[in-house]
């Protein structure tokens, strides 16, 4: 599912003089123009997009390629890596810097000047890395906001009958203090969700194998159904409220409303704009995240460990992405996690044991 890993070898610089900079896939010829001489110095502005490439690349970049590794530090492993083919290197890279790496040449499929604009010059690593940082926070922002006032309308049915109301606006009431977004956010592995459960969640005496509960134990929204310990696979992110989430995020909101061409709006969603044809490990993450924040009692979506979507978005990119000759290795989401997802996430592929590679 994720995207195809380009060997290194095909960033390969040809000999050139010091002051050259190797190409990238495309080559750029004398007085080509690459995206950092597109004008970048204008005031931001809804317009911004449109004269700046990478702000505009930036928006694809958070929902589909990374939304936790700070661009900069993604250029800077792809520079390494062209670099070491360079001066014929091979070290032996981590799992973070693979993944890094992928998304460095993630970016390069969608500006193919990328390695020209960046190679050897830290100045311009520093502007992409900020163009592509500004439009990844402004397409987070519009979609956090959009998840947190529509979920309540995909849930609607369950708030009339429990005849208790969200504010679209006010989210401290959510998460496991009110029923229906806890039953949707409790961990599947509890079973059924009832009061004593969302009351254990609540004050946080709720465990899993004598272990605190967190958010990388999946919640029961991902499934398509009740989760079922002998066929874990069974229904796993397909659970049509999420299905529903994806379509507003890159098709559009009214898509998001119907299963059928019908449903869609005039103007082209954020797949269209990027050329996007099929879904990938990190959109599914994505969405799954922001689905997991507009349920939450959390008031702003940020980047740190307080803030149990990142866990979560980091678990189902570490089981998407191990093959399945490595999901009961102990060190198979080894690298860069924090200790807490790493040990969740070997949780959750533990309970692969059993479960056929087709389904995955």
């Amino acid at each position: 599912m994720a995207d195809t890993f380009v060997p290194t070898a095909q960033l390969t610089p040809t000999p050139a003089t010091p002051s050259a900079a190797p190409s990238n896939s495309t080559t750029t010829t004398p007085g080509q123009k690459g995206a950092l001489d597109t004008e970048t110095t204008k005031p931001r502005s809804s317009k911004s997009c449109k004269t700046d490439p990478y702000r505009h690349l930036g928006r694809h970049f958070v929902r589909t390629i990374e939304l936790i590794v700070d661009p900069y530090t993604i250029i800077k492993e792809g520079v390494k890596r062209v670099t070491d083919t360079q001066n014929e290197l091979r070290p032996k890279y981590t799992i973070p810097e693979d993944r890094n790496y992928a998304a460095f040449m993630a970016l390069g499929r969608h500006i193919n000047t990328l390695l020209h604009d960046v190679y050897g010059n830290p100045k311009a690593q520093q502007q992409v890395a900020q163009s592509i940082r500004d439009g990844a926070s402004g397409a987070r922002s519009d979609d956090t906001n959009e998840m947190k006032r529509n979920v309540l309308n995909w849930i609607e049915d369950s708030l009339v009958a429990s005849r208790m109301p969200l504010h679209p606006k006010i989210m401290l009431n959510r998460g496991h203090h009110h029923p229906d977004t806890s039953r949707l956010l409790a961990p599947a592995v509890l079973g059924p969700w009832n009061p004593a459960v969302q009351q254990a969640l609540v004050t946080g005496t709720a465990k899993i194998d004598e272990r605190p509960v967190t958010p990388s134990d999946w919640p029961a929204f991902i499934y398509a159904g009740q989760f079922i310990p002998r066929a874990p696979m069974e229904g796993l992110l397909r659970r049509p409220l999420l299905v529903t989430a994806y379509r507003m995020v890159f098709i559009s909101f009214i898509s998001a409303s119907f299963v059928t061409s019908e449903g869609r709006g005039t103007r082209s969603g954020n797949a269209a704009l990027h050329g996007m044809t099929s879904v990938n490990d990190a959109s599914i993450a994505y969405v799954a995240a922001e689905f997991f924040f507009s349920l939450s009692s959390k008031a702003t979506f940020t980047k740190n460990k307080d803030n149990g979507a990142i866990e979560f978005y980091n678990s189902i990119r570490v089981f998407l992405g191990t093959p399945i000759s490595r999901l009961t290795s102990k060190s198979s989401c080894s690298g860069g996690m924090s200790d807490n997802s790493e040990v969740r996430a070997n949780h959750h592929l533990a309970l692969l044991k059993n479960a056929r590679p087709g389904n995955v």
